[in-house]
């Protein structure tokens, strides 16, 4: 069963507002309001699977079959070798909210090595 409360806790630790959530699944504010208070109590697979998305969590801890958010959920470019402080950074990301993320990548593209220029053969 879909569980209101894992969904606005969730919300809350990842440091989401109603506005962030609902742009992503698709809704209103006061839609997200209606389903933390449990108003709206008869929840699509669909809605779970973006509610899931956009609190970065796996549609199995929101109905409450898990009690890890993550668990479920392969990380993407599985089996790439990466570096701690890469693994770090991806971990970062994850639990980031949208906003952070945008200020993330734009320090990131700011601060690009340039790129080196190969010698052409004459």
């Amino acid at each position: 069963m879909f569980s209101s409360e894992r969904m606005k806790q969730r919300r809350l630790d990842m440091g989401l507002t109603l506005e962030e959530v609902g742009a992503v699944v698709g809704v209103s504010r006061s839609a997200i309001q209606k389903y933390e208070k449990n108003v709206i109590k008869n929840v699509y697979t669909n809605t779970v699977e973006l509610f899931a998305k956009a609190l970065h969590c796996s549609p199995a801890y929101l109905m409450c079959w898990t009690d890890d958010p993550l668990e479920g959920m392969h990380p993407p470019g599985e089996g790439v070798v990466v570096q701690n402080d890469e693994a770090e950074i991806l971990q970062a990301w994850r639990e980031a909210t949208d906003s952070a993320r945008e200020s993330a990548l734009m320090v990131l593209r700011c601060n690009r090595r340039p790129a080196v220029k190969k010698e052409s053969a004459v």
